[in-house]
């Protein structure tokens, strides 16, 4: 700890190093309020300030208001000192910041007593104020983990991409609002071609590493709003709010030919889309859904690699459409 002395009397300043000298702590000195404030703002480690109320330059007070100004550093203890001829000047030194008030010339005996207590002070505050620091560390530490726990909840761990829980979730909201609000609404499933094959041509750490870059196209080509979520196994969807079927389709056609245009390592990936849109008839989720993993189930059956929209099943051949899935 360093204590400052803002005297620009000689032998005042003189008696005042020599009875603090008693105390121990780094004592320096100032003779003028323009130099005391520098040096509090230089050096972190002074906290007991001992200043004349008429030392030339900033005055005492003035440069007790600005060292309370300071809320960058530690807290600066001030004991001011004047010569006790006015009755207001305690209460004139309160309220310009000061913490303690004396008579010149100071007793060494009070002058000792005054600083002990300075320091016990400071002491405290500086306890409270690591606590207060550790609390708002912690307080910190706990949003920054809720808010992994949150995203965690809602994130597939392979992928990054949103779960299913969130997809479901976030489709019951778009399509109230789509039916409130009369805007379109178009769902994309879509589902890596012969990927059981895959997996069990290269085994399943390449297979993951498909899903992630499949994860990762998807992501980098829809916009801000639009939810991509993982469905399950290789199997995607992605829900775009206010797209009509025209856009959905193009926004399709323009995932499928990026995951096409990809250099994979070790053998071309292709996968087949299915595109659904909200309307007059269809204003239910399970409507949606389901005509989006028909639509899917077409362009499997029509030969993979394509795109497919769900008003494309009235006219389609019935017997293509016969279950299971050809989602291998």
């Amino acid at each position: 700890m360093t204590i400052l002395i803002a005297e620009d009397d000689t032998g005042s300043s003189s008696t005042l190093r020599e009875t603090l000298a008693q105390t121990r702590a780094n004592v320096i000195g100032a003779v003028n309020g323009e130099e005391a404030l520098r040096l509090i703002q230089e050096r972190s480690e002074i906290r007991i300030l001992i200043c004349d109320w008429t030392i030339p330059g900033i005055d005492g007070l003035e440069l007790c208001r600005r060292v309370r100004a300071m809320t960058d550093r530690p807290y600066v203890y001030i004991l001011l000192l004047a010569s006790c001829g006015e009755r207001d000047h305690r209460l004139t030194s309160l309220e310009a910041g000061a913490d303690d008030y004396a008579c010149k010339p100071v007793d060494p005996s009070e002058l000792l007593a005054r600083v002990n207590v300075a320091r016990r002070l400071i002491a405290v505050q500086d306890e409270l104020r690591n606590r207060t620091e550790e609390l708002e560390h912690l307080h910190a530490e706990l949003k920054r983990q809720n808010v992994q726990l949150a995203e965690l909840a809602t994130s597939d761990g392979l992928t990054g991409l949103k779960n299913l829980r969130y997809f479901q979730a976030s489709l019951e909201s778009a399509v109230s609002f789509s039916n409130r609000k009369g805007f379109p609404l178009s769902l994309i499933m879509l589902d890596v071609d012969h990927f059981k094959e895959y997996n069990d041509t290269f085994g399943h750490p390449a297979g993951d590493q498909v899903l992630i870059r499949v994860a990762q196209i998807l992501r980098d080509n829809v916009r801000e709003h639009d939810v991509v979520a993982r469905y399950g196994g290789e199997e995607f969807v992605l829900l775009l709010p206010a797209t009509d079927v025209d856009d959905g389709l193009l926004i399709a056609e323009r995932l499928r030919v990026s995951i096409e245009a990809e250099e994979w390592p070790l053998r071309p990936i292709r996968a087949s889309f299915g595109v659904a849109t909200t309307n007059s008839k269809v204003r239910a989720t399970n409507q949606l859904v389901e005509l989006a993993d028909r639509a899917l189930y077409l362009a499997k059956a029509r030969g993979r690699n394509q795109t497919a929209e769900a008003d494309e099943l009235e006219n389609a051949d019935p017997t293509i459409l016969t279950f299971p899935h050809p989602h291998e």
